[in-house]
């Protein structure tokens, strides 16, 4: 037997060993970086929506906001409502379809 063979026996099984685990690592870091990116499209699909419905939140204030200042600007150019008549309003619509036996 010559003494060289036994030594590069396990320095062989070490580097074979270490390649393997490069190569697990290396696909594992691929992996990680499609999933990074995978999130990240997700992450801008959601901002894009949130903002979104932040415009559409904002509109619907707005228009909220225009509807009541349209109403009071109404109310002030009509005047008061006048009250109603219990006798000549409220009471005759109890007599119709409604009434109570």
């Amino acid at each position: 037997m010559e003494q060289g063979i036994p030594a590069v026996d396990p320095i062989r099984n070490r580097l074979t060993m270490q390649n393997e685990i490069l190569k697990r690592v290396e696909g594992l870091a691929q992996r990680m970086q499609r999933r990074a990116e995978e999130v990240t499209r997700e992450v801008r699909d959601l901002e894009d929506r949130a903002g979104a419905a932040e415009r559409d939140l904002s509109g619907a204030i707005g228009a909220f906001r225009r509807l009541s200042d349209t109403h009071f600007v109404e109310n002030a150019i009509g005047g008061s409502i006048p009250a109603q008549s219990y006798e000549m309003d409220i009471l005759p619509r109890r007599s119709g379809f409604w009434a109570v036996t």
